[in-house]
């Protein structure tokens, strides 16, 4: 290998011949290298590494291990190996394609096996149709799908189908047979419930289904669905659907069925429906023809109907055959007589007379009437027409009952209708036979539906009211109060909810009906779209939330009306002055107090504070003004107001300044003026304005 010399090999700097020589012995080493790709190498190669990450060494003992000429197809050798040839297999890709151990212990899983026999003492799990021949199971078998048995089948103890089952046999034969293990035992339970502690419904499937019990049929289902039992079948109750019939008897002899909320109990022939006590004993029968009758064949039968409130409306006593109308009957005689002057009907047992009631043919002067008698009351009927009545207290007596076209008059002693009933109208007429609503009388007009009673020269009507404060006359609408006319000790109150008024001796004021109390400051007299026209008063009108003028007339002061006299407007507001130059030019201000107006009528008040009025911006020019008044003033006018100025420079000779309208124009626009004694008034140029500090205070009132 050749030297190269360092610089910190030498301790100081190298030569240019030095380091030319390092160059040269480094080309003369990588020239001798061994190239990365394609190089060649002789003899022997040590080293105490790994070549490509293998440990030569150890391999080349494990090389040394093998024999010379070894032979990996020797059966021999194989054998010894404890290998297997690919000439020993019935199928070399049906081992290569195991993937699962087939050890003992090992639970394999295969698509389908082939067995001639098959001897299981576990469990069967089957996901798919299973065809088997002969199975003998010791152990339980779980199938997700089909068991198809083509023989007969044997299941001992407990045995469960949780899917479909079904059982064909050849004709004549049991399809389906439960052998108990002794006589009277034998349980089928159906249900889809594993534990058996709730069952679903029963579906059985066949054209005819029969079910016997020792040998005998007891019910028979036909295909059609008809039920026969062979003998008496007991129940606590039997539910049928809408309009289906429970059938009795031959064909349709005898139907019992519901329909649309209605019972029915139908027969279809000529045969009665009879009624039979426990003996046998006709007590009522239906005959197509023949109608109702009850106890046809005389027996010692009660019949009685109740009503709502008595339970003997109609009472037949069949062993002593007496009717009784509203009681019992009785078992004596005398309960229907016809006497030689009318009739009597006795209605309970006491005999006293307010148990008789009595038609009977009397006697006045000579001639025949006709009395009817119940109890102490009775109405008679006068051989002259007369009717007389004597009602027991608590009774009443009804006229023209089926309302017929007939009158009913009652007369006093001086008026020949003092109560009139009008048959054709149904007026309701007191002391006059006229419907004329002006003429005197109390009336009840039913085409009207309304009464009227008018006097001659006297109260029509009294309306009173004892004890307690409150309405004495109530007005309704559709049922609804809307009104009233009441009482406050001995004043008159009107109104309607918590709007009225009371009308005191010298005062009417507002009143709550409801409350019957006194209201302060929470109605109004009239409303926008409803108003009083003119209010007369001789005295003061106390007014404590002012007066409100809304587009009216005004206030007129005098009695004549003229409109000299009239006031028609009153305002109160702020304004804001605006200070310019007449030529041009703007100002600012600081307002001591806010600027504020009163206009009464056409007549207008301004007063304003303006301190320290300074230039804002530059083009000031001409007189100063004050613009924005609210109100233009007149044409044809002039006013003048009086100003404070301070720290302003007027002009010689001028000593005081005012505020002004100066021209005879309408206008919003004031001028300050300013005079002096013997000098003519002249307007205050901008150029007296020292700027910051000038201070204008003045008021001015001008008509509009």
């Amino acid at each position: 290998m050749a030297t190269i010399v360092t610089r910190s090999g030498k301790g100081s700097p190298l030569t240019n011949n030095e380091v030319d020589a390092n160059f040269n012995n480094l080309n003369t080493e990588v020239g001798a290298a061994l190239p990365k790709a394609g190089g060649a190498m002789t003899g022997a190669i040590t080293t105490n590494s790994t070549f490509d990450g293998r440990d030569v060494a150890t391999d080349g003992t494990k090389l040394d291990g093998v024999e010379a000429s070894a032979d990996v197809t020797d059966t021999a050798n194989v054998t010894s190996a404890g290998a297997l040839m690919d000439s020993e297999l019935t199928s070399i890709a049906s081992v290569k394609a195991l993937n699962q151990g087939l050890a003992t212990g090992n639970s394999p899983t295969f698509v389908n096996v082939t067995a001639t026999s098959l001897d299981i003492s576990g469990n069967i799990d089957v996901d798919g149709v299973t065809n088997l021949d002969v199975v003998d199971i010791d152990g339980a078998v779980d199938m997700a799908s089909t068991l198809t048995v083509a023989g007969g089948a044997t299941f001992g103890g407990n045995s469960r189908v949780n899917g479909d089952f079904s059982v064909s046999a050849a004709s004549g034969e049991d399809r389906f047979a439960i052998l108990p293990q002794s006589a009277g035992t034998g349980t089928i339970i159906f249900s889809g419930n594993a534990g058996l502690t709730a069952y679903e419904p029963l579906i059985i499937d066949f054209e005819t289904l029969a079910l016997r019990t020792s040998g005998t049929p007891r019910l028979s289902i036909a295909g059609n669905g008809a039920a026969t039992f062979s003998s008496n079948v007991a129940a606590n109750s039997i539910t049928l659907a809408d309009n289906k019939e429970l059938i009795l008897g031959t064909g349709t002899d005898f139907k019992i069925f519901h329909s649309n909320n209605v019972n029915f109990i139908k027969t279809n022939s000529d045969l009665p429906l009879q009624f039979v006590d426990a003996g046998g004993s006709q007590m009522m029968s239906f005959t197509p023809n023949g109608g109702l009758v009850i106890n046809e064949v005389g027996e010692d039968f009660n019949f009685r109907v109740e009503s709502n409130g008595n339970a003997n409306m109609l009472f037949v006593d069949g062993g002593t055959n007496v009717v009784g109308i509203g009681v019992a009957p009785y078992t004596t005689t005398g309960d229907l007589n016809l006497l030689g002057n009318g009739v009597t009907f006795r209605n309970d047992k006491a005999g006293s007379n307010n148990n008789w009631s009595l038609i009977q043919n009397t006697a006045t002067g000579g001639a025949s009437n006709l009395k009817f008698t119940l109890g102490t009351g009775n109405i008679l009927f006068g051989h002259g027409g007369q009717i007389t009545t004597n009602t027991v207290a608590g009774y009443h007596t009804v006229f023209n009952e089926n309302g017929v076209d007939a009158d009913f008059r009652v007369e006093s002693d001086n008026n020949t209708h003092a109560l009139f009933v009008e048959g054709s109208s149904g007026n309701l007429l007191v002391g006059t036979n006229s419907t004329d609503t002006a003429a005197t009388g109390f009336r009840y007009r039913s085409s009207l539906n309304a009464i009227s009673s008018v006097s001659d020269s006297q109260p029509s009507a009294y309306f009173g009211r004892r004890g307690s404060d409150g309405a004495v006359l109530i007005i309704r609408k559709d049922d609804a109060t809307v009104g009233s006319i009441g009482t406050k000790s001995s004043l008159l109150t009107i109104g309607t909810g918590t709007t009225g008024l009371i009308f005191d001796s010298g005062q009417i004021y507002p009143w709550n009906t409801t409350t019957n109390a006194a209201i302060d400051a929470s109605k109004d007299l009239g409303a926008s779209g409803a108003r009083f026209k003119d209010l007369y008063l001789s005295g003061r009108a106390y007014i404590n939330n002012g007066i409100k003028l809304d587009g009216g007339d005004g206030i007129y002061f005098g009695q004549d009306g003229n409109s000299n006299n009239k006031l028609d407007d009153y305002e109160e507001g702020t304004w804001t002055p605006v200070i310019a130059g007449s030529g041009g030019g703007a100002y600012t201000y600081t307002a001591s107090a806010t600027a504020r107006y009163t206009k009464i009528g056409n007549l207008v008040t301004l007063s304003a504070a303006i301190n320290n009025i300074t230039t804002n911006g530059s083009g000031q020019s001409g007189y100063v003004q004050i613009q924005g008044a609210p109100f233009a003033k007149s044409s044809s006018t002039y006013a003048t107001g009086a100003m404070e100025l301070s720290s302003g420079d007027m002009s010689n000779g001028q000593t005081f300044a005012t505020v002004s309208f100066a021209t005879a124009s309408a206008t919003t626009i004031m001028y300050v003026r300013q005079s002096g004694d013997n000098s003519a008034g002249a307007d205050f140029p901008v150029t007296g304005i020292n700027s910051g500090s000038t201070d204008f205070n003045f008021t001015i009132t001008y008509q509009t």
